[in-house]
């Protein structure tokens, strides 16, 4: 009936889930900033030098080989919390990064010259990987521009590529290398920190952990082999036909792949693929009339768009469930444990750093400080009642289960309280919700639908007096007592209706708890209240009874 994911990791394991949280912890308060600057390789640069800092910084007295690549692992994961339909570079990003650092104290030890070398590896695949990136979306294009503007004409005829700027370049990110290891070495031997042991968390999974199915994995290798043979062959395909294939792609991707449709609402990611697709062949042309800049121009856009589509596909089906369950047994148990341990800790230092502040003096003491602010051991809580998630899809059933399931606490004479949210009108386009509270079954109007058009959640206007007795139902709920509470989803998720009564009961602890929730926030829910052991229950494959019995052990 349920399966037990609990799995002790390793010290190193540990280690890598503090270095790499605190990592994805910087990666999202800093990151969003830094991108809205719009300076070229900014956010990158600073991102890869605090992560090197930082895995220096906690490895400093006791460098080992394995737990570079492990923290890079966890802070990848982390990066997938993103609202950006595109996260599948940067996490790899990360991970090249991770590598890089195992190199070096691979080829020179682990000292500080191994870390020296690994950080410098490191910060030098920012432009690295940035420049492969640009090289698949827009092909030869990219060295034709680099070789127009930086060339060598000593007897004005004939000119040679000239490399220096890509050495300097190359230079100065090995320099910031140097100097993050340099900082981060410095504060790891004065951090305060010692003991690397984190609270062991387990989630029992109720399966439905969907049913398996090696589809998520035939289509992420379509999407990669077809990638892989486009870019490879599109140079020798007639410009007519490289265009008919991209097309086709592109609207079949992005009618079955929602999300990849994303990146086309941001002007800040469109536009400039327009301009420099154009801007390139023109300028290799240099003669507006001749219209062959605006065919190869148009060649090059199409490329780069299918290039940002198929990296969208590819992340969406690894995020699939049938992914997650291949990686959440055997092999790869403890990165996927290590990546759950490292989502119930990311709001506890996403909110230290947040709350830390920059003052006079030596800037060095002031990053020591927040790193030790940051990785100060946290208090270490245990959940005492069973916090049951009811999952299934919108009109599948959720409050019919759980009006069965207070049926059946009421017959067991279980005290219980709470409530759920009755639908009107028609599953997929509700007229409103009444409110029933428990365990009294009295009803009153929650919600009324106002629009038909925009998004279904902002088209309900919320009876305040509802709000009210739901909450009073939440907060005065006795210890030990059952609480039911259908639903909590995205207006929750976004700070509305029962957040703020729902998360001091979280805060709580004091009282068993079902909740009912959709699948696809099933996730989200347990990283923003950072809720500990939960039973997911998937209600196509679980009876009623089995619920109530655990509620009852």
């Amino acid at each position: 009936m349920s399966s037990d994911s609990s799995h002790l990791l390793s010290p190193i394991w540990q280690k890598a889930v503090v270095a790499g949280t605190f990592w994805g912890a910087l990666e999202i308060v800093l990151g969003s900033v830094l991108h809205n600057l719009m300076l070229p390789l900014a956010a990158g640069t600073f991102l890869s030098f605090a992560g090197v800092m930082i895995m220096t910084a906690i490895s400093a007295t006791n460098p080992q080989r394995g737990l570079y690549w492990r923290a890079a692992l966890v802070c990848a994961m982390l990066k997938s919390v993103s609202p950006s339909a595109v996260i599948l570079s940067p996490m790899i990003g990360i991970m090249l990064e991770g590598v890089m650092m195992e190199l070096g104290v691979l080829l020179l030890g682990t000292n500080l010259w191994g870390l020296m070398l690994g950080g410098g590896l490191a910060v030098i695949t920012v432009p690295t990987f940035k420049i492969t990136r640009l090289f698949m979306m827009y092909g030869s294009s990219i060295y034709d521009l680099y070789i127009s503007v930086f060339k060598i004409s000593p007897n004005g005829i004939n000119s040679t590529p000239n490399y220096w700027p890509v050495i300097g370049v190359g230079g100065l990110y090995l320099l910031f290398g140097f100097v993050a290891v340099f900082l981060g070495f410095s504060i790891g031997r004065k951090i305060k920190r010692t003991d690397w042991a984190i609270p062991q968390v387990c989630v029992t999974e109720w399966v439905v952990t969907p049913k398996k199915s090696i589809l998520p994995f035939v289509y992420f290798l379509v999407h990669l082999v077809f990638l892989i043979l486009f870019l490879t062959f599109t140079s020798k395909m007639p410009t007519y036909a490289s265009l008919i294939i991209a097309t086709v792609y592109i609207g079949v991707t992005m009618f079955f792949y929602p999300r990849t449709r994303f990146p086309f609402k941001r002007l800040g990611l469109t536009v400039p693929i327009v301009l420099f697709s154009y801007i390139v062949p023109l300028l290799s042309v240099g003669n507006l009339a001749d219209f062959t800049w605006f065919e190869n121009g148009t060649r090059i856009m199409m490329r780069a768009f299918l290039v940002v589509v198929s990296f969208a596909a590819i992340g969406s089906e690894l995020g699939k469930p049938s992914v997650k369950g291949f990686f959440a047994g055997g092999f790869f148990q403890p990165a996927y444990m290590a990546t759950s341990l490292a989502f119930n800790s990311l709001p506890e230092y996403m909110g230290r750093i947040k709350a830390f502040e920059l003052r006079g003096g030596n800037p060095i003491s002031q990053i020591r400080n927040l790193v030790n602010d940051t990785l100060a051991p946290g208090p270490r809580v245990k959940a005492e009642y069973p916090f049951i998630l009811i999952v299934g899809q919108r009109g599948e059933g959720k409050t019919t289960f759980v009006h069965n399931l207070v049926n059946e606490l009421a017959d067991k004479n279980i005290d219980f309280t709470g409530f759920y949210a009755l639908g009107q009108g028609e599953p997929h386009l509700r007229s409103g919700y009444q409110l029933v509270l428990l365990p009294e079954n009295c009803s009153m109007q929650l919600s009324t639908r106002v629009g038909q058009a925009g998004s279904p959640s902002k088209s309900f206007v919320f009876n305040a007096d509802a709000i009210r007795e739901g909450e009073a139902k939440l907060l005065q709920a006795k210890e030990g007592e059952v609480v039911v509470i259908d639903e909590i989803g995205q207006l929750e998720l976004n700070g509305g209706v029962w957040a703020q009564a729902f998360t001091q009961l979280v805060e709580r602890r004091a009282n068993p708890m079902v909740v009912t929730v959709r699948s696809i926030n099933v996730d989200s829910i347990i990283r923003r209240w950072n809720i500990d052991n939960p039973v997911v229950v998937y209600i196509a494959k679980v009876a009623v009874r089995d619920v109530v019995d655990s509620l009852t052990r």
